[in-house]
């Protein structure tokens, strides 16, 4: 049969419309990818059986401690995590820079937040109107900005380090003329948690990676990979979110201890940028590293070819770990330990009745009923002994690489930390997106 111009025309169109959707699907499978900053993993795109993908469905996209679902808490600690029926109690602050009347506003990262939403509905619920907690959840660094510029006014922060409240203290009275925060009164200021930051991975990647990181130095060293392949590894944004910035300290009190230097000078020097580049082949600086430590557990759990490991907390790897036997870790020698602070605000935009409300729910946050509904997210208690612990989770997944004991590091000092963040996001951040 003979083919008419328009005929040939009409084939035409076929063919080009046909390769450009194939085009589009080449596209979309490469967006969906989302490590990529060029090559492989270490360990290729086979997950070889280890089926984690859909774990993180189990991460409630705000962060990885969150119990939403019933049964989740599998610890054996009795606590159910079915409180979604109230949680509406301590709902997001929708208002402007301060909450009014008996609203009091607590302010804080997404970390703990699940166990934050819980002891709130049951303190609103127990208090019966005569106080009410609302909650607005703000990355830790922003939030504090957020505070000292005034454009959020809270009763309580709770923000996932108290290096974060010492800075906002010594912040607010240079600016202010006094003082914000007591650190040493327990009745306005507490320490509920601790969480060991920490390499999450999975068990058919770990044979490789034990090697590369035993230290800092030795995934330095390892020039981003090993006898399998190119390496690719993850942390949060050090400028927003804590676990980054504990990641990246970690960095530098390693630096510091192997040369003596001073931290505050170290970290904006060109040497202990050339010895983070060194260890940071291989790093991966995507949408959810930038979107802070919840948003790139979540992504590791949904996909954990996406990364080869990444740095987080315990809790949150907890978490994943009794939902899925193949996911393990390995911990940082020595690493550092986010502590989950309780801490009133001494500001003149307070009325008695908040002040009064806002020491009453830091006792009840203190009571040992809801420190112990805290082990159900699988944090440490800040004191250790009593009926109080973690332990039985611990040796439950022992061979998957937790630990009761650890060594940790104390952390260099604020000023030098925010320098080496700074540093960090203009030499390694950036070329890392790229």
């Amino acid at each position: 049969m003979r083919v008419t111009g328009l005929g040939k025309f009409i084939i035409l169109l076929l063919i080009a419309g046909a390769a450009f959707g194939g085009w589009r699907v080449f596209q979309n499978m490469n967006k969906s990818g989302g490590a990529n900053s060029g090559g492989t993993s270490l360990f290729g795109k086979n997950n070889g059986g280890n089926n984690t993908g859909n774990n993180g469905s189990n991460s409630s996209g705000s962060n990885g401690n969150s119990n939403n679902s019933n049964g989740n808490n599998s610890n054996g600690s009795g606590n159910s995590g079915n409180t979604s029926s109230t949680r509406s109690d301590g709902g997001t602050f929708t208002g402007g820079t301060t909450a009014g009347g008996n609203e009091i506003l607590l302010v804080t990262s997404n970390t703990k937040k699940g166990w934050l939403l819980d002891q709130i509905s049951k303190f609103n619920a127990q208090n019966n109107g005569q106080y009410k907690i609302v909650t607005k959840f703000i990355e830790t660094r922003e939030a504090m900005h957020a505070i000292l510029e005034g454009k959020v006014k809270p009763a309580i922060w709770s923000p996932s380090s108290t290096i974060w409240t010492q800075r906002l203290g010594q912040a607010w009275q240079q600016k202010n003329g006094n003082a914000l925060l007591n650190l040493n009164d327990g009745d306005s200021y507490r320490v509920f948690f601790r969480s060991p930051l920490l390499f999450m991975t999975t068990k058919r990647k770990l044979p490789a990676l034990k090697p590369v990181l035993r230290s800092w130095e030795t995934l330095r060293a390892s020039n981003g990979r090993t006898s399998q392949g190119r390496l690719k590894w993850a942390h949060a944004d050090p400028l927003s979110a804590n676990s980054g910035m504990m990641t990246l300290g970690l960095m530098l009190a390693d630096y510091t201890s192997q040369t003596g230097a001073d931290a505050s000078i170290a970290a904006s020097s060109a040497k202990f940028r050339t010895y983070v580049q060194g260890i940071s082949r291989g790093l991966v600086f995507d949408l959810p590293a930038q979107g802070g430590s919840s948003a790139l557990t979540k992504a590791f759990l949904q996909d954990p070819n996406r990364y080869d490991f990444i740095t987080t907390y315990e809790s949150n790897a907890i978490e994943a770990a009794l939902n899925d036997p193949n996911i393990a870790v390995i911990y940082p020698n020595p690493t550092a330990v986010s502590e989950n602070v309780g801490a009133i605000l001494n500001g003149d935009w307070l009325s008695d009745t908040q002040r009064e409300g806002a020491r009453a729910f830091l006792q009840f946050l203190g009571s040992e009923q809801s420190l112990r509904e805290g082990l159900g997210y699988y944090f440490r208690p800040a004191q250790s002994g009593g009926n109080l612990s973690l332990s039985p989770v611990l040796n439950k997944l022992r061979a998957q690489g937790f630990q009761q004991s650890f060594s940790s590091a104390e952390l260099p000092p604020y000023d030098a930390l925010n320098a080496a963040a700074f540093a960090w996001r203009n030499s390694i951040g950036k070329k890392a997106t790229q």
